[in-house]
Formats: structure tokens, C-alpha cells, sequence
């Protein structure tokens, strides 16, 4: 798989931690379910203004030559200290992203989220959540709608 990275990303191309691989069909593999691994960083601008990143992946069922796929990168230091959520955590709803934050069994509280960076599995939360809260990773479209059917519709019974 190549990649061509924006030359503003050159200082970060020698820092990379992980590339998980997202095919068209929305399916993500980390290296490890992959058996990918990062085989050149290029080190000469193409024509483009791009510098190419090289990632050979051994293990990515229904991939064939000329596919398009997305590359998620992480690079950086660890030790960085981010709430991060699974991306199935996050409900989106007319361009606003929200987490249900749990506080007893049954009781939810819809709460507006701030992503940043995501991996293609996992995403940063920049503002809106804390450290420890009980969060619904899976499921939340579906609490959703089950807190939207509870709600009555005040035009309900009558016509105006």
C-alpha cells in the first residue's frame, strides 16, 4: 500500500507509532490484524508536493491491487495523556457528535463531544468528556432512538 503524505507531515513521518488500514467497505485493521508493517518513508517530494509512505500488509481479505483504501497514522511520543473512545462510541447528529455518559444502569445522559484524531478504531475526545466517565461504546444509535420514542409528540391525538 502507498500512501502520499503532505510534505507538512514530513516531521512526523519518522515518529510513526501505528497505521491502521480502512478498507472502502468501512472494515479497519490495526498492523497487527493486518501483519502490516511501515517498509519506506520517502524521502524526495513527488510532483505533487507529496512524500510517499510505503506499508506492505500480509493479512487484509478482499484487498487487490488498485484498491483504495484510507491509511490511519498515528506518530508521535507515547505517554500522551487523551480520553479516547472506540469511533462506535461517538452518535452524530446533523454534524454535532455526542456519547451517552452512563450514571446508574439505566440511567443515560446525552452529552456533546468534541472529536479530534482518530486511529480508524479509536478517537480522541477534546472537550465534553473526562477521564473515568462510563461511556456506551456500542449501541448508541439505539439508545438514541429509544430516548426518542419515549418523548410524546404534543400534536399528538388532535388536529389542528
Amino acid at each position: 500500500i502507498v500512501a502520499d503524505v503532505p510534505v507538512r507531515h514530513s516531521q512526523v513521518l519518522g515518529n510513526i507509532v501505528s497505521v491502521n488500514i480502512e478498507t472502502s467497505s468501512g472494515s479497519v485493521y490495526t498492523m497487527a490484524e493486518a501483519g502490516a508493517c511501515v517498509t519506506a518513508v520517502g524521502t524526495a517530494v513527488n510532483n505533487c508536493a507529496m512524500l510517499p509512505l510505503a506499508v506492505t500488509a500480509k493479512n487484509m481479505p478482499g484487498l487487490f491491487p488498485g484498491s483504495i483504501v484510507t491509511l490511519h497514522i498515528a506518530a508521535g511520543s507515547a505517554g500522551t495523556s487523551n480520553v479516547m473512545l472506540p469511533r462506535t462510541a461517538l452518535v452524530e447528529e446533523m454534524g454535532n457528535y455526542f456519547v451517552f455518559v452512563q450514571h446508574t444502569p439505566v440511567s443515560f445522559e446525552k452529552r456533546e463531544v468534541k472529536p479530534g484524531a482518530t486511529d480508524g478504531v479509536n478517537v480522541q475526545i477534546l472537550k465534553g468528556l473526562h477521564a473515568g466517565e462510563r461511556v456506551v461504546t456500542k449501541g448508541g444509535v439505539s439508545l438514541k432512538l429509544s430516548q426518542g420514542a419515549a418523548t410524546l409528540d404534543p400534536h399528538a391525538g388532535h388536529v389542528h
